[in-house]
């Protein structure tokens, strides 16, 4: 069949239209008898293209016939990559399918070598998945001469003591709960890394016409954190919010610049302090606040720096309704005018006629009326 097709191939421009379909049939024969992993096809503008086999379970559930097929198929695909024990391999593949089947998942077999990942990162990931030192030794040894690449286990010890030394991961605790030294250094770190890795992303603010405002003037501070800052100056995003839940029920404070992709995703947020579980009433956020607040106003009033440039902060206040409006002195719901922006009333009373002809009503919907809260309203 071999030296068939070699001789067809010689004379396959000579050929005539029946003699073609001869050979097709003759090749489909071929690739049936022999099924390869991978064709390469030369075509007359000398280019050529790889076409490689991939395998699609056609239903979720398989029989043990095929999935023997498959842990063997997986087993051949990584023992290409990997110079280790087939014995080894072969136990592994099938703990992790019998894993995969038990947890309703999927097991995944690498079909080329990736390069080892930063040794700050290879700590990230054992931190955020569990991963034990004894494990991970387990996981350089299966393998094999790749998992050199990795990082051992004295080495991640010596980056996480750098990492803890940083200013930008220095902790501290007064007694009920634990919070950074330094948030303003914590989220300028974030903010040159989103710089340097070019992900930091412009975000504008949209005027009364929903253009969005040019913004050139720099900033140049302010003496209050109450001072407005005008509305050409150039500013950075940043989200501050209160987070309760948790195995251990605590309330976490969190930071977060919003001129990065996926803001809120978990990876892009800083821990900024954590406190035992409390209702969101006055005296559990004061407690909170006699930390948070005078670094919040130490962003506002300094400002934070973007690639040399100094920028001011625009602080969001994130969370559930009941966290904003304690945040903020507002009443909620039990106040006259329940929303913390604007100051459109409930509902109308027999009473307050003339107060909703000035402030608006909410029954109105799009027409309420309400206008813009200041903090004059608050106090």
């Amino acid at each position: 069949m071999t030296a068939a097709l070699r001789a067809a191939r010689l004379s396959y421009a000579s050929l005539e239209g029946p003699q073609v379909a001869e050979v097709a049939q003759l090749v489909k024969k071929h690739l049936t008898g022999t099924r390869p992993d991978e064709i390469v096809v030369t075509f007359a503008n000398g280019r050529r293209r790889k076409y490689a086999r991939v395998y699609r379970p056609a239903k979720d559930k398989f029989g043990p016939r095929q999935v023997r097929r498959r842990a063997a198929l997986a087993a051949t695909t990584i023992g290409r990559l990997f110079a280790i024990d087939p014995g080894m391999l072969a136990a592994s593949m099938a703990d992790a399918a019998r894993r995969a089947q038990a947890s309703g998942g999927i097991a995944v077999a690498p079909a080329a070598v990736l390069a080892a990942l930063p040794v700050r990162l290879q700590n990230q990931f054992l931190m955020d998945n569990g991963v034990s030192g004894s494990l991970w030794r387990r996981f350089r040894l299966l393998l094999g001469p790749i998992g050199a690449d990795l990082a051992t286990g004295q080495t991640l010890r010596a980056d996480r003591r750098a990492a803890e030394a940083e200013l930008r991961n220095a902790a501290t605790t007064n007694g009920e709960g634990a919070f950074l030294v330094a948030p303003r250094v914590a989220l300028q770190s974030m903010i040159d890394d989103l710089v340097a890795t070019e992900q930091f992303v412009e975000r504008f603010e949209r005027g009364a016409d929903g253009a969005d405002i040019a913004t050139a003037s720099p900033f140049l501070g302010h003496p209050s954190p109450t001072e407005m800052r005008a509305a050409d100056v150039r500013c950075v995003q940043v989200c501050f919010g209160l987070d309760k839940g948790g195995a251990q029920s605590t309330t976490k404070a969190v930071l977060s610049c919003v001129n990065q992709e996926r803001p809120c995703s978990r990876g892009n947020t800083l821990l900024y302090g954590v406190f035992p579980a409390a209702e969101d009433d006055h005296a559990a956020l004061s407690a909170m606040a006699d930390v948070y607040v005078p670094d919040l106003d130490t962003l506002r009033m300094g400002g934070v720096d973007v690639d040399g440039v100094r920028r001011a902060v625009q602080l969001i206040l994130t969370g559930d309704y009941q966290f904003t409006t304690t945040w903020c002195g507002h009443l909620g719901a039990s106040r006259k005018m329940p929303c913390q922006r604007c100051t459109a009333m409930m509902r109308l009373t027999k009473t307050n006629g003339e107060l909703i002809a000035i402030y608006g009503n909410m029954q109105n919907g799009s027409r309420a009326g309400g206008k813009p809260r200041t903090i004059d309203h608050f106090k």
